[in-house]
């Protein structure tokens, strides 16, 4: 398999970003076998940037060029808050300069970009989790916009907090939900020990 180099425009964006106070925190190339995109991670403060880049892939089915429609730009304003993706480079670099919490908050809701396969952390009880119940909340608004738009087939309907982590939500496209209570021994169900 051919080896790919890290995307330069890459660091050209890093040495940008440093004008403006952020620091690289991770940097990563393109693996092709994985499937994973090339990113750069940023922070500056409790604000993080990530941009993920692939190259473009030719008819031919060499991997020649690493073009501006195959970027992705990333941002969060803290641990807690989702992760939002900025439609164009414009949007991401005119954040980096201002760091206009209201401006990152306005950008649409994703998963986390951080991981690799797998769109948002996992919760130990192997679910997609979110810190808080409104993140949740705008995951399913989100999610909804999507598929209304036919880019999402999810239908999450409500959010409800894990049962082995209270800190933790999850999403479902259930409705309604009611935990099965346990019988008790004179139910007309119930079985002889």
């Amino acid at each position: 398999m051919q080896e790919y180099e890290y995307p330069e425009v890459l660091d050209n964006l890093a040495e940008q970003l440093a004008d403006h106070g952020w620091a690289v925190i991770e940097r990563s190339p393109w693996n092709r076998a994985w499937g994973t995109r090339a990113r750069a991670v940023f922070r500056r403060g409790a604000f993080t940037l990530l941009v993920s880049a692939r190259p473009s892939k030719p008819s031919d089915g060499s991997y020649l060029r690493w073009r501006g429609r195959n970027r992705l730009y990333y941002g969060a304003a803290g641990t807690d808050e989702p992760w939002r993706k900025f439609p164009n480079p414009t949007a991401f670099l005119d954040f980096a300069r201002t760091q206009n919490v209201e401006f990152l908050r306005a950008q649409s809701p994703v998963g986390s970009p951080l991981l690799d396969g797998r769109p948002r952390p996992l919760c130990s009880c192997g679910k997609e989790s979110f810190g808080t119940e409104r993140h949740a909340d705008d995951w399913i608004a989100e999610a909804t916009r999507q598929r209304v738009q036919g880019k999402q087939h999810r239908r999450e309907a409500r959010a409800y907090p894990c049962p082995g982590h209270p800190d933790v939500w999850h999403t479902t496209s259930q409705v309604e939900w009611s935990p099965r209570l346990p019988q008790s021994p004179n139910s007309p169900n119930s079985q002889p020990l």
